[in-house]
């Protein structure tokens, strides 16, 4: 039989250059047990390259390969090219249908196709057949028969079909239902960055960085073809890493989704594509209405089937790949501008109509109209704002002119200069623009402005006169609350606080009235600086408690992050090293999630004086270099200033301190009375006592309003007494005395106790000289040297972290592991669930109970060997060739569900049980169906509920019914049915005067009961009982 191309029936040879990828072959290597693998994805996510690397290295099969083109729709090429592409393996077996096809008589169809497939099944021994471009021939019929006749007559031919349309082959269904078929897209075939950076070493013969490699991995969602096409129109002269934060669609790229994709759709499909980039989610009623069409949901069908760079984010929500988004907006800016604009003008109404601020801001700037622009931070500025979206008000603020701004967006301007950025010269100026403007009903923002930027310029009383003028000004409880809030924070710093806590109090009220839960944290928040204040660090961790639920219930994530480091500032304070390590580490999870590295770098601070506490000195500067590396903001600098000259102090590095202080001006510093007590330490060190002296007697004339730093002095006075007057050790006593002294009255005195600057040996030489207080300072130490050694960060064992509750996540080092097989994680699941670990047969019945006990036992052993290989390999132990357990010896283990489990069995306040509560997020491996699966889920949903229940009617014993009521509420999202909770939501409702509210619970209870079970809510039932008492109140 005559073959034009002999190219297409052969695998392409292995270029030395391919790389090859473990985790692809593993997928295509479960050909051994299906039918037919579908590999379906967009052009240029090397489908064909991983095919040949498969074939060439992995195949457990004799392999028959078939490279189509549009040539073969003719089924007679078609089953000519397929008869000699299994002939390269099978000649004999072929011979016969060779023979009838190059024969004078030509044969009917019907006669070929069964000798061929009789040709096929006569082959003695199971191979693989490769179609290869499988959508240039979809289409025909005969083909798509012939095809299926082979997955259904031919039980030893294994089909891998590579192609870009999901094929249209009978009996797919069918085949999936007996698991013979299996499909893999753009999921698998996307590269990660390790890929990236192994297929461009091979391609350019150099070296890139992992984060350039994961940054192209990101930017071109795993598109190889564009990563390659990107990087050939790099100049050489241009270094990789320039590029990583600048991949654009260059003109390889270009013209790729020119040819491979745009020209290939008809011009209605190409007019969809242009306007619909325009949206960035893709729903064919929203495309409908937004563009004015009736054929959204055809359109984006039709694009998914051919798989053109488009992909499904949620339910029914559709995106494109973000390079071909670009792609086409860029093709439609410069074929069609006016109608780019016209369009693009409309989407931005559309979406400011659905308040979705920055999606409209977005497009308003893109239809090149500015007063939209602006119209949108009016409108939407403050919600925002109170989110926490600072990144994006800046961007938006740095695209619109000051003078096409209104008077509140100003104010709201100048409050995130000076807040956020520390910028308090152009936020002044931009202040002096909104008064400007303002008309007399907006001088309460004014005011409110003009106290604020006073505030953070340390002018206190001019403060509180700019509070006090809006105050007179305000009209409704939102400007009343913001003006008490701005006057008590400042009566707080001039030490009238509990004046400040009665008017913080007072604008709690009105927030609780008006029901704003951003601002109700804000205050809580105040409340809780004022109570650190005064001593009373529990009653401050639980205002803290209280704002940070708020946080949490409004998803405010910049604004909780904040919090959560305030609360491990405090745990450090008292003594709660382990609790403030977690409570950082939660904070910097959230972080994460911020558009603001400011609160970042604070929490690194944080960190690195607690390990300065510790001794740690080295990872205390790491934690100090790191918050400078994310954030140039002058507060944070200065700060580092100061944490720099004390760790050396209390590590005795005088001369190195002396250095750094020369270099700055001491007396226009933020922290210059801290550093001035640092510096007199420096001049105790070296000998110089009369200069010390004088220092001191300055700082106790100018430390009168911080007791802090009034102690710190008293505690450097004690250090000089100590050497100077080494035979009057009640000199030292009565330095150390005075700084307990202000410690006591401040409620917390660790800070002292942990000061090196002051020796142990200082210390027993007042233990012994009669000052009892020693002795508790020097345990102080001791136990933080015990704590350092359990949370030391330099442990070098890896870190294993697997998260079970409301998702299945496991991360090494962290990066996420990717087993490849759901039975594997569920063996690691089900040992660390198990701690006591489990024998063969007790892991085989959870896992696998309806396997037969020789493949049960064959599929254990390949998990285990699936988890040695990837996790550290003694993580997964045999004890006695019986028992399986999980050994964590080897590793730093987070596991969440057994410190969801041990904060519930130790929280014995509500303090300690939000805690608890905030560690359970979601239920217990959702995606499993297992039975012990789902019998650990309940167990765990039950403890949960009942914590909430507890923790609930606890805040209704403090009289906070709002706080109970948030909790109740959350056992009703999980619960619905449950009466106690729906009692509990009414109870609250009824304590806070929300009569109507009670009526609406009882309803709703009502209507679930009838419509779920069929029942009645109960006569003498509580719920019955609050619902009369409100209506006889009513």
């Amino acid at each position: 039989m005559q073959v034009h191309f002999s190219h297409k029936i052969r695998p392409p040879k292995r270029a030395p250059y391919l790389v090859s990828r473990p985790r692809i072959n593993e997928f295509l290597c479960t050909i051994k047990t299906r039918r037919l693998i579908t590999l379906v994805a967009s052009a240029g996510y090397g489908k064909t390259s991983a095919l040949t690397d498969f074939v060439h290295s992995s195949a457990p099969y004799p392999v028959c390969w078939y490279t189509l083109s549009t040539f073969d729709e003719d089924p007679w090429t078609f089953l000519s090219y397929l008869t000699i592409a299994t002939a390269q393996q099978f000649p004999d077996e072929m011979a016969q249908l060779i023979a009838l096809i190059e024969g004078n008589n030509q044969p009917s169809w019907p006669n070929t196709t069964s000798v061929l497939l009789r040709a096929i099944d006569s082959i003695q021994e199971d191979f693989m057949l490769v179609l290869d471009d499988w959508h240039l021939v979809d289409h025909i019929e005969e083909v798509r028969d012939l095809v299926a006749s082979l997955l259904s007559e031919c039980p030893n031919c294994h089909i891998i079909l590579a192609s870009r349309v999901h094929p249209g082959i009978q009996n797919l269904m069918l085949l999936a239902g007996r698991r013979q078929l299996i499909g893999f897209d753009e999921d698998i075939l996307r590269v990660d960055g390790s890929e990236v950076a192994a297929i461009l070493g091979e391609e350019y013969q150099t070296d890139i960085s992992s984060e350039v490699a994961n940054a192209l991995s990101e930017r071109m969602d795993g598109w190889i073809t564009g990563i390659l096409l990107s990087y050939a129109s790099t100049p050489a002269s241009v270094p990789l890493q320039a590029t990583r934060q600048d991949i654009t669609v260059g003109h390889p790229i270009y013209q790729f989704f020119v040819e491979q994709a745009f020209d290939r759709q008809s011009p209605e499909l190409q007019t969809f594509l242009l306007d619909s980039a325009l949206l960035e989610d893709l729903h064919p009623a929203q495309c409908d209405t937004v563009l004015q069409r009736h054929d959204s949901g055809q359109m984006l069908s039709a694009l998914r089937s051919q798989h053109l760079f488009i992909s499904e984010i949620d339910a029914g929500v559709l995106r494109y790949h973000p390079l071909f988004r670009e792609f086409l907006l860029e093709r439609y800016r410069t074929t069609n501008a006016p109608h780019y604009h016209a369009t693009a003008l409309r989407i931005a109404a559309w979406y400011s109509a659905q308040h979705q601020w920055s999606r409209a801001f977005d497009m308003y700037l893109v239809a090149d109209n500015l007063p939209g622009a602006s119209a949108v931070i009016s409108a939407g500025g403050e919600q925002l704002f109170m989110q926490g979206r600072i990144e994006t008000l800046d961007r938006w603020y740095q695209s619109i002119p000051n003078e096409l701004l209104d008077t509140v967006s100003l104010c709201l301007r100048a409050r995130i200069l000076v807040g956020y950025r520390g910028n308090y010269h152009e936020a002044s100026l931009v202040a002096q623009m909104a008064h400007a403007k303002a008309h007399p009903e907006e001088m309460v923002h004014v005011y409110l402005i003009n106290a604020y930027l006073a505030r953070h310029a340390g002018k206190y009383t001019e403060t509180i006169e700019a509070g006090e003028q809006a105050l007179q000004l305000a009209t409704n409880p939102m400007h009343q609350a913001m003006a008490l809030r701005m006057i008590a924070t400042c009566r707080h710093i001039l030490g009238a606080t509990q004046q400040a806590i009665e008017e913080l109090k007072q604008a709690l009220d009105l927030e609780r009235s008006r029901g704003n839960f951003y601002n109700v944290a804000l205050i809580q928040q105040d409340l809780g600086f004022c109570y650190e204040r005064i001593g009373g660090l529990q009653a401050a961790e639980e205002c803290y408690r209280q704002a940070d639920a708020y946080w949490n219930n409004i998803n405010h994530t910049s604004r909780r992050t904040y919090l959560l480091n305030n609360i491990g500032v405090i745990q450090h304070l008292l003594g709660r090293y382990q609790d403030a390590t977690h409570t950082f580490a939660l904070a910097l999870q959230h972080g994460t999630d911020t558009d603001t590295k400011y609160i970042l770098a604070f929490i690194y601070l944080s960190q690195g004086d607690m390990l300065c506490d510790l001794q740690q000195w080295d990872d205390a500067i790491a934690k100090y270099n790191d918050a400078r590396q994310i954030s140039d903001s002058p507060d944070i600098d200065a700060y580092l200033t100061l944490a720099h000259v004390r760790l050396w102090v209390r590590q005795e590095q005088f001369a190195l301190a002396t250095e750094f202080l020369k270099r700055i001006d001491l007396a226009k510093h933020p922290h210059s009375i801290r550093l001035n007590i640092l510096q007199a330490r420096i001049l105790v060190g070296k000998g110089k006592y009369d200069q010390a002296q004088e220092i001191l007697d300055d700082l106790f004339r100018l430390a009168g309003h911080n007791p802090t730093e009034r102690a710190c002095a008293y505690l450097t006075q004690a250090v000089l007494y100590a050497e100077q007057y080494p035979d009057q050790p009640e000199l030292l006593i009565d330095s150390l005395a005075q700084a307990a002294h202000i410690a006591d009255q401040m409620g917390h005195d660790r800070f002292l106790g942990l000061d090196t600057q002051i020796s142990s040996q200082l210390l027993q030489r007042a233990q012994a000289a009669g000052w009892s207080r020693a002795a508790t300072w020097l345990d102080y130490r001791q136990e933080a040297l015990r704590v350092a050694q359990m949370i030391n960060p330099t442990d070098q064992r890896p870190t294993l972290v697997v998260r079970n509750l409301g998702t299945d996540q496991i991360l090494l080092e962290g990066q996420e592991i990717d087993l490849g097989w759901a039975k594997a994680r569920e063996v690691l699941h089900y040992l660390l669930f198990h701690p006591d670990g489990a024998t063969s047969e007790e892991l085989r019945e959870a896992i696998w109970p309806d396997l037969s006990p020789e493949r049960s036992r064959d599929a254990l052993k390949r998990a285990v060997y699936r988890l040695r290989s990837v996790l550290p390999r003694d993580l997964i132990t045999l004890h006695g060739r019986i028992r399986y357990r999980v050994d964590p010896s080897d590793v730093q283990l987070d596991y969440d569900v057994r410190h969801f489990l041990r904060l519930l069995s130790t929280s014995t306040t509500s303090e300690s049980m939000l805690l608890a509560l905030d560690a359970y997020h979601g239920p217990f491996l959702p995606q499993s169906d297992s039975e012990w699966a789902n019998h650990q889920r309940t167990m765990l949903e039950q403890r949960y509920l009942e914590a909430l229940h507890r923790t609930a009617e606890c805040y209704e014993q403090l009289q906070t019914p709002q706080d109970a009521l948030r909790l109740y509420r959350r056992i009703i999202d999980i619960d619905n049915l449950d009466e106690a909770a729906h009692a509990g939501i009414m109870r609250c409702a009824l304590a806070m005067d929300r009569r109507a509210a009670v009526v609406d619970q009882y309803r709703q209870l009502q209507q679930l009961l009838l419509d779920e079970l069929g029942l009645t809510i109960e006569k003498d039932s509580e719920a019955e009982h609050l619902y009369q008492q409100a209506v006889s109140l009513t």
